[in-house]
């Protein structure tokens, strides 16, 4: 049997119960985080862009639109829900691909699970499913696929929203291998868009077009037996180096969820050691108007993904290296706010910015990072990060990510809301379907009134 349509019979045909409980414990981590990052960008620029483009669609009411008060059509939904849920660059993300694998996934579980009234037993098991398609996928074709300029997320995302859809759809596996081929035939998403509003986006199309394609293959609408591995399938046009083992080894024993990780700062995720290191320099008491230089020796993927050394933008900010120690330092933390368009261009953070030297090392990793800062009257400070907060080595603990989803849920959600979608985060497993859940997502605070 080939890995395509071996994976898709693993999917249609684990139960719930198959499942480890450690695996589920991080189903649950992982949609309150996303929840968090998806409500503090409810209200967004691009959110509302793309509400009003959608809005000439005559769209119905079927789906939630988190932290607001509109609904929308199925397709829609996933579409703004999954934008939503990446705009802050807040989302969980597995480091070995730099894999958001939630964005994609979880409009497409809520849409369903409220829609046709699903059990959360069997949400969460869709969810976990959805997310190790998306990882095996991101597995089978990075590094030579992100290398060549391709966005991880929103390629293999857009398999791992199929493969959710077609559980909760109760697609067979012939029909989720067409679901796999339909998404591979959508499947998009390129580099060049980071720092604006269509990298999000990519996430959301990915939720879309996921959903599509179940719902395609549901009808009969055929595709390739071999999706991903065939000759010229997805995999061989998009990667130069395939290794399709990935998409189908240890199915059911290594979980893609038990390595993700969750987010500290709201920003391109190589980034997250320089932000780690900064403040904690800033919290030795090193002060800005001392430093002379700024050398900080990197995994080489930092002044590939974060080199913008001049950021114009809050979103070009996210992708700068230099931006995020120059906030770490000034203001000791890396939250939505430092990633504004209006701190991007204060004059200190700029000044700061350009005493940043990015140094590539070979042996230093992803979560790793040295610093070294010599002050103006000649003394040096150093600090070696060697796991930035929030990577599997020094993990957010849940009441971490508690404290992450209120510092953005508010103004959007009242306290009670906000205590009740973290406990029903919490009991996902056990709830009859996601009706409690969805309802408690809409905004019940008027635009810019803090919760109290």
């Amino acid at each position: 049997m080939k890995e395509s349509r071996q994976i898709a019979e693993w999917v249609v045909n684990t139960k719930p119960a198959d499942i480890p409980a450690e695996v589920k414990s991080e189903a649950s981590k992982a949609l309150l985080n996303i929840l968090g990052a998806a409500l503090g960008a409810s209200r967004h620029p691009s959110i509302e862009y793309l509400l009003r483009a959608l809005a000439v669609t005559g769209i119905n009411e079927d789906v939630q639109v988190i932290g607001r008060q509109e609904r929308t059509d199925l397709l829609s939904g996933c579409l703004v829900n999954g934008t939503m849920g990446h705009v802050l660059d807040y989302d969980d993300t597995v480091l070995e691909t730099v894999l958001h694998p939630s964005s994609p996934v979880f409009p497409v579980v809520l849409a369903l699970g409220e829609r046709e009234q699903i059990s959360g037993e069997k949400t969460l098991a869709a969810f976990v499913l959805g997310c190790e398609v998306a990882g095996r996928v991101a597995a089978a074709l990075c590094p030579s696929h992100y290398d060549a300029g391709w966005h991880v997320t929103g390629t293999a995302g857009t398999f791992g929203a199929s493969a959710a859809a077609g559980y909760l759809l109760g697609l067979t596996g012939k029909e989720m291998t067409w679901a796999l081929a339909l998404a591979a035939s959508q499947a998009g998403g390129i580099r060049e868009m980071l720092g604006s509003m269509a990298k999000p986006f990519h996430a959301g199309r990915a939720a879309q077009n996921g959903l599509l394609a179940a719902l395609l293959a549901r009808e009969g609408f055929t595709g390739s037996e071999e999706p991903i591995e065939g000759r010229r399938g997805y995999g061989r046009a998009a990667a130069s180096k395939p290794d399709f083992k990935a998409l189908t080894s240890e199915l059911g024993s290594d979980w893609v969820l038990s390595r993700n990780t969750y987010k500290a700062f709201s920003c391109g995720v190589v980034s997250h050691p320089i932000l780690d290191g900064m403040i904690r320099l800033k919290k030795m008491g090193l002060s800005p108007h001392e430093v002379d230089r700024i050398e900080i020796r990197v995994n080489r993927l930092v002044p590939e993904l974060m080199g913008n050394r001049n950021p114009k933008t809050g979103l070009e900010g996210k992708f700068s290296a230099y931006h995020c120690a120059a906030v770490g330092l000034i203001d000791g933390a890396g939250g939505p706010a430092q990633f504004s368009d209006a701190r991007v261009q204060d004059k200190e953070v700029a000044g700061l910015r350009e005493k940043v030297s990015l140094l590539v090392r070979e042996g230093i990793r992803k979560h790793e990072v040295k610093i070294k800062v010599t002050k103006k009257d000649g003394t040096t400070l150093s600090v070696h990060v060697e796991h930035a907060l929030g990577s599997l080595g020094n993990p957010m603990r849940e009441s971490d990510l508690e404290t992450k989803f209120r510092s953005l849920a508010q103004g959007v959600l009242s306290q009670k809301r906000q205590d009740q979608v973290i406990r029903l985060c919490w009991e996902w497993k056990d709830l009859p379907d996601l009706s409690l859940l969805l309802k408690r997502l809409s905004s019940d605070l008027p635009e810019g009134v803090a919760s109290s």
